[in-house]
Formats: structure tokens, sequence, C-alpha cells
């Protein structure tokens, strides 16, 4: 029955067993473990729309750096779908800055160090999400990066698949 939810969010991550990158600024994870800490504020707006804030700090093992992250967006639900766009940005901390640093920027710190890179970027995303029955639902997203130091300006596309808990468990009619 309220128009506004608060929530705080905490979370981890272990680094993953995949090589990392040697071709492009980009490793998922950058594998490094860490952890995160957020703030996020929702409110509901009439004939269906919604207003969503995000405000955190992350932290990971070296020599990934550190940055502060947030998101700000609107979007609206409509009987099973929903969909929103928002503005995300990501602030390292710290961590080497590859313009700063051209005269010493060789090769292998291109193949290997990009991980460590101090990363500052702004993206809009675009969100899309159908509720199927049997508490299952499918998810589109699309998210560009408009502008940054220290990274590439690139498209990404996702495609998520997810269910309710506690709940029904997904299963097919």
């Amino acid at each position: 029955g309220g128009r506004w939810v608060f929530t705080v969010r905490g979370a981890g991550n272990i680094k993953g067993s995949y090589p990392r990158s040697t071709v492009a600024n980009f490793s998922p994870g950058d594998k490094a473990s860490g952890g995160l800490g957020s703030a996020i504020l929702g409110a509901y707006l009439p004939k269906g729309f919604y207003t969503f804030g995000e405000m955190g700090y992350r932290i990971r093992s070296s020599p990934v750096p550190q940055d502060f992250f947030g998101n700000a967006g609107m979007g609206h639900s409509f009987k099973r779908i929903s969909y929103s766009t928002s503005y995300q940005t990501s602030r390292s901390i710290n961590g080497v800055d590859i313009v700063g640093q051209l005269p010493k920027f060789s090769p292998y710190f291109q193949a290997y160090q990009f991980p460590a890179t101090k990363k500052i970027f702004g993206a809009m995303d675009f969100n899309a999400n159908v509720r199927l029955k049997g508490g299952t639902s499918i998810g589109f997203n699309y998210s560009k990066i408009l502008h940054g130091r220290n990274v590439g300006l690139k498209d990404v596309l996702a495609v998520s698949f997810g269910f309710t808990l506690p709940g029904r468990l997904p299963h097919i009619h």
C-alpha cells in the first residue's frame, strides 16, 4: 500500500576461473573477489509508472580499483510487461589512468593490466521484462556507454531468465 520503498543491499563476488581478456579492456568481474553495499530508493507513481535511484560503493581485490557507483531511472508496468530506462555511472577512486600514463603505457600493460585502470563512465540502460506463468520471467537489456575515461565505448546486450522465491518454482504447464 505504500508509495515509497527504501532498500539496503549488500553483495559479494568470488573471482572467476576464466582467463582474463588479453585483447580488450573487459573481463566479467575483472577476475577479482570483492563486495559492494548500496542504498536504493524507489517510488510508485500513478498509472503504473515508477522511479528509482541507487548509490553505492564497491571494493574488489588488488589491482582492481574501488569505486562509487549509482543509477537513476524511471519505468512503467502494464499487466505482465514492465520496461524502464536509466542512467548509470561508475567512478573509480584509485587505479592507473591510461591517459596520464601514456608514455609508460606498454603493450604488456595493455594486455594484462586493464582491470587495474581507473575507470569512469556514464551509460544509458534500457530494460524490458515479461512475467510468465508459474512465477517465471524473461528480461531483455541493452546498455550503451555514452562517455568515459579508460573504458571502451561499447554496447552491452543481455537476456535473463528469472523465477520468484519464495513461491512457486519454475515449471511448465
